[in-house]
């Protein structure tokens, strides 16, 4: 409305000035005396009238230029009537200062515009949490490199795209909320970006998932900027006061040795991605022998046939019993001898059969093989206890407890002879539902323990209310103690034992390689230990070898004595 009382001003004087400068007639008379009062009254309700409520879902709209279209329009007819008839100075001095203040509006206008569309085109390729490039970007820079390489005529240059996956990502979410996974995340972008060159680029994709584009490279280059970048996502992050270790699965693949187009490079990187993340390497180059014609629904596809089949191994890695020397209880570890990838360990085909929906079955396979074999060890007059780690899949699952049950029963065991390891990561993904199944099986008699104590980022808090008889600690805790038992780390594992022990817990230590590490846990009180040291993984037939199952290891007894 006050743009309308200007627009209705602007005619009036308009006429003001045609009859000033060449003579009063009837008509601008008449418009001269309705614009003014017209424009006051116009002027006076925009004041007083209340403005209609905002679309906050309306797009904004561009600066208008029809005001200065008017007032340059006005200008250009002054002058056009100057030319055909005298004009006061009066007249002609103001057609020209419109004209200059409306070649001032627009040029204006078209800076602000620029600076707009700059604007916009950076938004529209930079991720907004990161400040990294985005996906847009990455296909803007793939499809130019491509498009080069069509009609390039001289040396053929070489590109490769590095596919970077973020392991554990997911708990840090779970357990600090998704403001700690952006923080992570805004911290990784600038120690990444320290160890690439120049010219190099570096992307979010999305989530947890991140991409590098190295041009005028080599095979050696690329791994070497692949170890670089799993060095510093492997360094600590501080997230609200908590030191927090990550790793990722990378994968590598060439342009155009490995693909001719974008679509086609970043799914073959993908590929090797996921290669590395059921391999023992963290990265992985695209090899077309291996990964032509396989993605991950044919790797799902093949681990729904193997649990349909029973494709799969259990090793045991036995658990001292630092008190007597005896080896009391085994750990049953899962294997997946795939056809193409070698031996598989379960840490990496366990998310694809959560995916699938295939954590049932699989568990229940594993506790129908471990139990049997256990009932086969205590036949031989082995009174061994056997540990088989679960999900947070299978604990949410209203038939796990009955599965359980059947299993045991079915091989004539004892509950005494089932542990049931549940990490601390799965507990706090859905607490009060894993709290009320853990108090479930605790009162048929089952032990539940806590898997990898101090590898996650739950609340001591949350220890005291669980009906759990075991802790057993991560190996994080183990490796960095000490020979000579001194240090905050061994303190720090010591007052964690103690803590265990007022709860009523049986404490396990895993991860043990010396033996010095070995006599300081037995001498700060430690329950179990278990790691390379006594015994790595093995097949049952060469575990049963150890005819007494007494590996070398000294009793507490022992220690105090020497």
């Amino acid at each position: 409305m006050l743009a309308t009382a200007c627009g209705v001003n602007a005619i009036g004087d308009t006429f003001n000035l045609f009859q000033s400068s060449g003579g009063a007639s009837h008509i601008g008379t008449v418009f001269d005396g309705i614009a003014w009062p017209t424009a006051i009254l116009l002027m006076s309700m925009s004041v007083w009238l209340r403005p209609a409520a905002s679309d906050p879902l309306a797009a904004p709209k561009a600066p208008g230029v029809l005001l200065p279209g008017l007032g340059a329009l006005s200008g250009l007819a002054v002058l056009f009537v100057g030319t055909l008839r005298h004009l006061s100075p009066w007249a002609l001095g103001l057609a020209i200062a419109t004209l200059i203040t409306v070649g001032i509006r627009i040029a204006m206008s078209t800076r602000s515009l620029r600076t707009l569309t700059e604007e916009r085109r950076l938004q529209s390729v930079t991720d907004e949490l990161t400040g990294l490039g985005n996906r847009r970007y990455l296909f803007q820079v793939l499809d130019a490199f491509f498009a080069e390489y069509d009609h390039r005529r001289g040396p053929e240059r070489r590109l490769a795209f590095l596919f970077v996956d973020l392991d554990h990502f997911k708990e840090i979410n779970d357990s600090f909320g998704h403001s700690a996974g952006d923080q992570l995340l805004k911290q990784l972008g600038p120690r990444l970006a320290g160890s690439l060159r120049g010219s190099d680029l570096l992307v979010r994709l999305g989530g947890d998932e991140l991409g590098v584009v190295l041009i005028d490279t080599d095979l050696n280059h690329a791994s070497g900027v692949a170890e670089r970048l799993l060095a510093r996502i492997q360094e600590p992050f501080m997230l609200e006061g908590v030191s927090v270790r990550i790793s990722a699965s990378i994968g590598i693949a060439f342009a155009p040795a490995d693909a001719t187009d974008t679509v086609g490079l970043l799914h073959h990187a993908d590929l090797a991605m996921y290669r590395a993340k059921l391999g023992a390497s963290a990265f992985e180059f695209y090899k077309a022998d291996i990964d032509a014609g396989g993605n991950r629904l044919r790797l799902v596809d093949e681990l729904r046939v193997a649990v349909e089949t029973g494709d799969f191994v259990l090793h045991y890695q036995p658990q001292v019993d630092l008190h007597s020397g005896e080896v009391t209880a085994v750990e049953a570890l899962l294997r997946w001898p795939h056809p193409r990838l070698g031996v598989v360990p379960p840490l990496q085909f366990l998310p694809l059969a959560e995916e699938a929906g295939l954590m049932r079955p699989l568990t229940a396979w594993v506790l129908d093989q471990a139990l049997a074999q256990c009932a086969a060890w205590r036949k031989d007059a082995h009174e061994l206890a056997v540990s088989v780690n679960v999900s947070a899949t299978n604990l949410v699952d209203a038939g796990f407890i009955d599965v359980v049950s059947d299993t045991l029963a079915r091989h004539g065991l004892p509950t005494s002879a089932l542990i049931l390891e549940i990490t601390e990561t799965t507990i706090i993904g859905d607490f009060e539902r894993c709290k009320h199944v853990i108090a479930q099986l605790c009162e048929g008699g089952l032990t539940v323990s806590i898997d990898d104590f101090g590898a996650g980022f739950t609340s001591l808090a949350y220890l005291g209310s669980l009906a759990v008889r075991e802790l057993k600690l991560d190996r994080g805790f183990i490796t960095p103690l000490v020979v000579d038992g001194e240090g905050r780390d061994l303190e720090l594992v010591r007052a964690t034992i103690d803590l265990g022990h007022a709860l009523g817990l049986r404490v396990v230590a895993e991860g043990i390689e010396t033996a010095g590490t070995l006599d300081l846990l037995a001498r700060i009180g430690c329950d179990l230990a278990q790691g390379f040291f006594i015994s790595r993984p093995v097949p049952a037939s060469d575990l049963a070898l150890h005819a007494d199952f007494r590996p070398a290891v000294p009793s507490v007894d022992e220690l105090k004595a020497s």
